[in-house]
């Protein structure tokens, strides 16, 4: 059993005292020493309505629950069960810890919902579906109607504790796509060839490429100005053009307000993450240019075509292999293509020698799974626990509006 917490377990029996609170006062009163007031036998009336209506959700929408919690425990045997790249250590803000946290629970619950994996959570949601089976099994009393919403109110603040709120999980997800867009640059950054300098400026020759560039503001002053040993004729020269005593024209990139003769630099173009193709195309970006780099050689294996989806089989040519059955071995096409390159970035047969490479481009699948994983949460739609939770207290709520009425008669 797993061990509960006192103040949730004082709490919900608290709330599970509360619909009966009254009734239970009526019962040991004895026998009514007046007749009951006309807006007594209104109460009574409502209150009768109110567990009418309550028997209907009991038979109705509640049942869904037990249902919705037997699927809850179907793990999907073909995912891994954890994460294939290991995230490496860095320094990492507090949405993207929380972030990589939620993916590396979401790995090891293997398309259950995150919160079967925690025993706390667990055990929050059985408390909550048994204590809805109490109130809606109550016996009918005069003051059923009373303290209902404050009682929802709160069953609906431990279900959020488990599920987490929308807002919360588009927050994670947009933290994680940060990190993956920057991890995927930097590793593209370390597998740029380091340029290499040709020629010193006064030996370059006259058909180099680079001859019609705009010189540098040194270039071609006396060496004294470049290392800073500066005479009265070049203090005076200087002022006279508008130099900064650095040596460089006013207005340059030593200067705050940027090099005017230079368009701005243009911020870099977004890596499209949001889909599962974006995701499987900037995987093979980052396999395709260590290729080109030199650090991988050309796979059968990473070249493999990644599964098509059903209906894309050629119908005019019968021998195209069906593929199904890969759709239903390979549900998730990015883990699929992970597992496929990480014998080739990780471990002592990897062909990439060059640390920082290798370093970068683990860095950066690691963000692209667990992206992954958390686009692929499993939802809280039909047919899931919480959601069949939720739609009782709703149908609950309703049954109290339409019953719980007395008052404005």
């Amino acid at each position: 059993m797993p061990r509960r917490s006192a103040p949730q377990s004082s709490l919900l029996l608290v709330l599970s005292m509360t619909a009966t609170l009254a009734g239970a006062m009526v019962s040991t009163a004895g026998a009514p020493a007046f007749a009951a007031s006309p807006a007594e036998q209104g109460s009574s009336a409502c209150a009768g309505r109110y567990h009418d209506a309550l028997q209907a959700v009991r038979g109705g929408v509640y049942q869904t629950i037990k249902g919705a919690k037997a699927d809850t425990h179907k793990a999907d045997d073909r995912l891994p069960g954890t994460l294939l790249f290991t995230p490496p250590f860095r320094q990492r803000g507090s949405e993207e810890r929380l972030a990589l946290i939620e993916a590396n629970r979401l790995a090891k619950s293997r398309g259950r919902p995150v919160w079967s994996a925690s025993s706390d959570d667990r055990w929050i949601v059985d408390r909550i579906a048994s204590e809805l089976g109490d109130y809606l099994s109550q016996e009918q009393t005069p003051y059923l109607c009373g303290g209902v919403p404050g009682y929802l109110s709160t069953l609906r603040s431990y279900l959020a504790r488990v599920g987490g709120s929308p807002d919360r999980t588009k927050a994670l997800v947009a933290a994680q796509r940060t990190a993956a867009e920057t991890s995927i640059r930097a590793a593209l950054e370390a597998m740029r060839p380091v340029p290499i300098p040709r020629f010193a400026p006064r030996l370059r020759p006259a058909d180099d490429p680079m001859s019609g560039l705009r010189p540098s503001a040194d270039i071609g002053r006396p060496m004294g100005a470049q290392t800073g040993e500066t005479s009265a004729a070049d203090a005076s020269r200087t002022a006279s053009v508008g130099e900064t005593a650095s040596g460089s024209p006013a207005g340059s990139l030593n200067d705050a307000g940027g090099d005017p003769g230079l368009p701005p630099l243009a911020p870099p173009k977004p890596i499209a993450l949001e889909t599962e193709g974006d995701r499987i195309g900037a995987l093979e970006r980052l396999v395709k240019a260590a290729e080109a780099a030199g650090f991988l050689a050309r796979s059968a294996e990473i070249e493999a075509e990644r599964p098509a989806p059903p209906g894309d089989v050629a119908k005019d040519d019968q021998t195209e292999p069906d593929t199904t059955g890969a759709i239903e071995a390979a549900p998730r096409p990015v883990l699929v293509k992970l597992a496929a390159v990480k014998p080739l970035i990780v471990g002592a047969g990897t062909p990439i020698r060059d640390p920082l490479v290798r370093r970068t481009l683990v860095a950066a699948f690691s963000d692209i799974e667990a992206l992954d994983y958390l686009e692929n949460r499993p939802s809280d739609e039909d047919g899931s626990v919480l959601h069949a939770i939720g739609a009782t207290l709703d149908a609950i709520e309703d049954a109290r509006k339409a019953s719980c009425d007395c008052a404005a008669q």
